[in-house]
């Protein structure tokens, strides 16, 4: 009895050991690929002069510029051919255009997670290489279609883009961002551990938490890739009314698919294939048969009266 509790409890132990051996390579291969992508020369090298710091808030409107830009993720596919429009301080301009058009890699290059191929973007009349990494990335904030929320509290996943903040500029922050509701539901509130990548969120709140750490972070360039896009009626509506707010005196560019959420934008650049085929606002772009015409007519087969007066108001 004793020999056969013993060899029971021996071999689970002994079985564990004998695998390890395929988990130890099956890691350094892991490793591998690890310290080798680590080892990959840097696409956008930081300046050896840099520009002036272009402060950490909006003190005065700043321009984005693409001054005739082109773009290949491959050396022989050209995904931007000549870009060349201006997003002015303190206004919206909205990119329009379908799926594959380019206008997230706009946004990226806005970003500079990407240097142009050809001709340069600008901030504030100055190319975006000049810019230490450092004080690019605090003066500029994205919302991105594919959102990362880290295994952390709510109060940690905002706090990201500026951790030294107050507890009461994380809550205004959560509550600009409609995320009130959400606070009172659960037991811990800004304690509440989301999950990795936010599992335990909706896709709209997840949202919601992304934006709150946008208005956190008080940018000076706000850019947006479908902010909204999981959020019902009513909550966009809420959201649009917070980023409102924010897109006081600071240069917004913002990607939309659903056309009427950027019925009020100061500029509207419709991309198609890569290059700009028309701008201009909502009532001048409608009034002329092109790509934005139509794809209005097709989201909207009759504009609501509404709409129509709304956007002559502006």
């Amino acid at each position: 009895m004793a020999f056969a509790t013993y060899l029971s409890q021996l071999f689970s132990p002994a079985s564990s050991l004998a695998g390890s051996n395929t988990t130890l390579i099956g890691g350094l291969a892991l490793f591998d690929r690890f310290f080798r992508f680590l080892d990959l020369p840097v696409d956008v090298p930081e300046p050896l002069l840099s520009a002036p710091d272009p402060g950490p808030t909006p003190s005065s409107p700043v321009a984005v510029r693409f001054d005739h830009v082109s773009f290949s993720y491959r050396p022989d596919e050209e995904v931007l051919h000549d870009v060349d429009f201006t997003a002015q301080g303190g206004e919206l301009t909205a990119l329009v255009g379908p799926s594959g058009a380019g206008k997230t890699t706009l946004l990226s290059l806005a970003a500079r997670f990407y240097d142009p191929s050809a001709g340069q973007v600008l901030l504030g009349g100055t190319p975006l290489p000049a810019f230490q990494e450092e004080p690019l990335r605090r003066v500029t904030s994205m919302v991105t279609q594919d959102l990362f929320l880290f295994h952390a509290s709510l109060d940690d996943n905002i706090r990201y883009g500026r951790p030294n903040a107050s507890d009461q500029e994380v809550m205004a922050a959560a509550e600009a961002a409609q995320l009130a509701d959400l606070l009172r539901q659960l037991p811990e509130g800004l304690q509440t551990v989301v999950g990795e990548r936010g599992y335990r969120l909706s896709g709209g709140e997840k949202q919601r938490v992304a934006i709150a750490r946008a208005i956190l972070k008080d940018p000076r360039v706000l850019l947006l890739d479908e902010a909204t896009s999981s959020l019902d009626s009513h909550a966009e509506r809420l959201i649009q009314d917070a980023l409102a707010r924010l897109f006081h005196g600071r240069t917004v560019i913002a990607i939309a698919h659903r056309l009427s959420t950027i019925l009020a934008a100061d500029q509207i650049v419709v991309v198609e294939n890569g290059s700009v085929v028309e701008r201009g606002r909502h009532l001048g772009l409608l009034a002329h048969p092109g790509l934005y015409a139509r794809l209005y007519h097709e989201q909207f087969d009759s504009p609501p009266a509404a709409e129509v007066r709304y956007a002559r108001d502006l």
